[in-house]
Formats: C-alpha cells, structure tokens, sequence
C-alpha cells in the first residue's frame, strides 16, 4: 500500500485478516528513502512501524537492520520477490507469526508528511498448501494526487479467485472520521492496463451482488453512494488498485480487498 504517511491520524493505516489454522508467517515491510531509489519524490526519510493485535502493540520495528533475524533478509526478500533494502537504511521491517484474525500496521512519518509503501508478504515456503492464508488487505490513510494516491498491490495465486474492492470515504464519516473524501474513484489494474473501475457504487450493474458479498466477508455498509466497490475474478498474477478523490479532491480514503468465499 503506497500513499501518505504522517502522525497520529495521518499515519498510513494497513489492516489485514488470515484465515484458518495455525500460524501464518508474514513479512511485514515500511518503507520510506528506498522509494527514493525508484523515482519517487518527497518520501518519509526514517518510518516507525508499529504492529497492534486487539488494540495492543505486539512488536514494532524502526530500522530493518535492527529486527530479529535481520541477517537472513536479504535472502528472504529474494525469494518473496521484494526488492532489496540497502544496508543500513532506515526503512522498516519485520518477520513474525500471526495467529488468525485480523491485524493493524500503523506507518508513522513526519508531521509534515511524506509518500511511503507498507507490504505484506505471505512467508510460507509453499503459500497454496498452508494451513492459513491471507484473505483481507485494507489501508486507510490522507489521499492526495499525484504520487499521493492510494495504491495497493496485491498478488493471487493457485487458481482464480473472486475478489471485492471497495474505496471507502464519505461513509467513514459514520466511524468518527473527519476530512473523508466526498466522492472517490476506483481502478483496479493489471500490467499497466485498468481492467476494471467505478465511481459510485449505488450506480454498478453489480451492486445487489457486491452488497451480498460485502456482507458474507463481513464488511460494513456503504450508506454514501458516492463511496466506490467493484466485485471481480482474477485468475493468478500481480495486480494494484487506486483510489483517488474525483475532480481531484483529498481527504481520508480507505481501500479494502477482500477474498470472497
């Protein structure tokens, strides 16, 4: 998830969700100045990540050469696929098992603000045969424009699966949330290319099945129809999402994807 990062209700905000049994390994990464390798402009210099279980801090991590196991890193970024970390810079990473239910990762930058990238990996060494798998991404955080959007990739193997996108804001407003995003926009893409987009769900051909699925992951209402979601089947492969506010307007946005039964 790459977007804005700042303090308290600024932080960029990752949620995720394993479901079945056992212990699911997961490397979590916050990253700032590596971005800045890629062409990115104006990122968080030094990140704080901090994980919560149930409300509480269960581990946190400042700089990645500094986590438990940091030494074999490099080796396990390569077989996930994750672009390398340089020695010593300031980024943020973790590995751990996780029980299932759902998790927060909370990405704290300046106070002013800066671009930064928060990933999950699935660390089993065969990810199609475990016991537990990821099934919920979600990330809430201030979205802005240009390289300030909301973006979250995500990644589908063994066979096709059915997947619900939605890009929350006006509706957040229910939850306590102030400077939501009146009106949001949604694209989900693959190899460059926008495969699939809404602006307003009230106004989808498919909204009585995206509601039917919301409600079998458990979501929550949408009650603004200017709040976007799309229900889609992807078969394996890398794919990213965006949400945007329409007319190019700002404010807290969240986006969740969801695995649906």
């Amino acid at each position: 998830m790459r977007s804005t990062a700042a303090r308290d209700s600024n932080q960029l905000i990752l949620g995720f969700a394993t479901a079945g049994s056992g212990q699911k390994p997961l490397l979590l990464r916050g990253i700032g100045p590596t971005l800045g390798s890629y062409g990115v402009g104006g990122v968080v210099a030094d990140p704080l990540m901090r994980v919560y279980s149930s409300g509480n801090e269960i581990d946190r991590n400042d700089d990645w050469s500094t986590a438990p196991g940091a030494g074999s890193f490099g080796t396990l970024f390569n077989r996930l696929g994750a672009f390398a970390l340089p020695g010593g810079s300031r980024d943020s990473a973790l590995l751990r098992n996780f029980s299932p239910g759902p998790v927060s990762v909370a990405l704290q930058g300046p106070a002013a603000g800066g671009i930064a990238l928060v990933e999950v990996y699935d660390a089993d060494n065969d990810p199609t045969s475990a016991a537990s798998r990821l099934v919920n991404l979600s990330a809430r955080t201030q979205v802005g424009t240009g390289d300030g959007v909301l973006t979250a990739g995500f990644v589908v193997s063994g066979g096709n699966v059915r997947v619900l996108v939605r890009a929350v804001g006006a509706t957040l407003a229910n939850y306590g949330v102030s400077g939501t995003l009146a009106d949001t926009t949604l694209k989900v893409i693959r190899n460059g290319t926008v495969i699939a987009e809404n602006d307003d769900h009230a106004t989808s051909s498919d909204r009585t099945a995206i509601d039917a699925a919301a409600a079998a992951v458990g979501a929550f209402a949408l009650t603004s129809n200017l709040d976007s979601a799309l229900l889609v089947e992807l078969s394996p492969g890398a794919y990213s999402t965006q949400v945007s506010g329409y007319g190019n307007t700002t404010g807290i946005g969240l986006v969740e994807i969801y695995e649906v039964p």
